[in-house]
């Protein structure tokens, strides 16, 4: 009597990598095509769109580069953001995400000054 074996074969189906870079490009008033001319060397919107759709894996070298041509930290990419532990602090942190570098360092100096005001 012959058994028969199933090989448990399916239709190959993409497993997608969940990224915040969308969310970070959009931010910053970029479409595809921008933030693929900011990567070196440069890329394509296509390989943008794969990356944020997640069905291109976002190794080592994607992430270094999209942060450098992002201006943030290449954990930033990751979808868990640092934990932030109450909506006041999320607000504060999705603002700071959307400035532009210079903004940024303004913010810094402001926060900065006012945290020495307050140890005076």
């Amino acid at each position: 009597m012959a058994q028969h074996v199933q090989t448990g074969h399916t239709a190959h189906m993409p497993i997608r990598t969940p990224n915040r870079i969308e969310t970070l490009r959009k931010n910053r008033g970029w479409s595809m095509e921008e933030l693929a001319a900011r990567i070196v060397p440069t890329a394509t919107a296509s390989q943008i769109n794969k990356l944020e759709k997640g069905y291109t894996r976002l190794n080592f070298d994607w992430m270094h580069k999209l942060a450098s041509a992002l201006e943030c930290h290449p954990a930033e990419l990751l979808p868990d953001p640092p934990i932030v532990t109450d909506s006041e602090e999320k607000q504060l942190l999705e603002r700071y995400r959307g400035l532009s570098e210079p903004d940024k360092q303004t913010a810094f100096r402001f926060l900065d000054a006012m945290s020495s005001r307050k140890d005076a």
